[in-house]
């Protein structure tokens, strides 16, 4: 089984989608984006882990319908740092953010898959239009280095409704 760590504040902040309006609190839209996560198909296989930087009162490591969330103390970066090194060439692993520059080339080093959060949601959003096709970020060239065409089919599946 698959598991997308997925850093959930860059998820929030770079999808449009998610923004949400200026009187929504910040609890309001992660608890948003934790349900749609929740709402795709469970027959995916995959397990989504998103973790937030911070404490969080009540409901810490939560799960729903194959949905861990997850509040660290320090950074969400260092956390997934540290699960980077534990996990370095797992074909199970898939690294979910836009930080390229820090998480994203760690990620790649260490041998793992890695998709922007714009890549994810996109993913997420096309396996739901039934008659359409996600779009492929290997062949747009906006894909991480070493995305493969599999891997356009690994995240549809994963987020399919069938």
């Amino acid at each position: 089984m698959k598991t997308y760590l997925i850093d959930g504040y860059n998820l929030l902040h770079q999808i449009p989608e998610l923004a949400g309006s200026p009187e929504e609190s910040l609890e309001s839209r992660r608890e948003r984006l934790v349900l749609r996560l929740a709402a795709r198909d469970p027959r995916s296989g995959s397990h989504l882990k998103i973790v937030f930087d911070g404490k969080r009162p009540h409901r810490a490591g939560e799960k729903r319908s194959g949905v861990e969330v997850l509040f660290v103390a320090g950074t969400a970066d260092q956390y997934m740092r540290q699960v980077i090194s534990r996990h370095e060439h797992s074909k199970n692993l898939v690294i979910v953010t836009s930080d390229r520059k820090d998480i994203g080339s760690y990620a790649r080093t260490c041998g793992l898959e890695w998709m922007t959060s714009e890549q994810f949601w996109t993913g997420l959003r096309h396996s739901r239009d039934k008659g359409k096709k996600a779009p492929s970020g290997a062949r747009d060239g906006s894909a991480p280095p070493g995305w493969k065409p599999e891997d356009d089919e690994a995240l549809r599946k994963a987020f399919e409704d069938d």
